[in-house]
């Protein structure tokens, strides 16, 4: 497995790599995209503030 990600925004994309953590502020328009087979984990809040 690779182990990257990219993220890309409308400004700019992100490389995440194994181990590295990255946070999409509320509201920014993004698409992961996985070039090869990778594992992530993703942290979302039970109950989003509104």
């Amino acid at each position: 497995m690779a182990d990257v990600l990219l993220i890309e925004m409308s400004d700019k994309t992100v490389s995440v790599n194994a181990g590295e953590c990255v946070v999409i502020p509320k509201g920014i328009a993004h698409k992961p995209i996985a070039p090869e087979e990778t594992c992530v984990m993703f942290f979302v809040p039970l109950q989003a503030n509104r």
